[in-house]
């Protein structure tokens, strides 16, 4: 699993972007149908940290941008089919202000760190 950011040509309008690659290095179609996915909170976030859960649903977590100075920790959860998973949070995505500003750069999955 690869996560990240995908920008438009000004390096703005960033959103959550994750892939998946098989052991050859080769998108798995299998993962959304193209082997990406990418999932939009609103103005500018980053996908900074990547955990899977025991069951295969990948999480990803980073800070969401708002303006030049807000900074909220955003959380998405996908299925194993690379779509958002709507049991978490109503629509798979999740906003929560910590303190302002905050990154969140990793994701924890049951007390045991499974990435970074």
């Amino acid at each position: 699993m690869i996560a990240g950011s995908t920008c438009d040509a000004n390096d703005e309008n960033c959103n959550f972007a994750v892939a998946r690659v098989d052991s050859s290095g080769v998108l798995d179609a299998t993962f959304s149908g193209d082997g990406k996915q990418t999932t939009d909170f609103g103005a500018n976030d980053e996908a900074r940290g990547i955990a899977v859960q025991a069951d295969g649903k990948i999480v990803l977590a980073g800070p969401k941008e708002v303006g030049t100075s807000t900074r909220y920790a955003a959380v998405a959860r996908y299925n194993t089919s690379g779509t958002l998973d709507p049991t978490f949070s109503g629509d798979g995505k999740r906003v929560i202000k910590l303190a302002n500003p905050v990154w969140a750069n990793d994701v924890q999955i049951d007390g045991t760190a499974r990435s970074s």
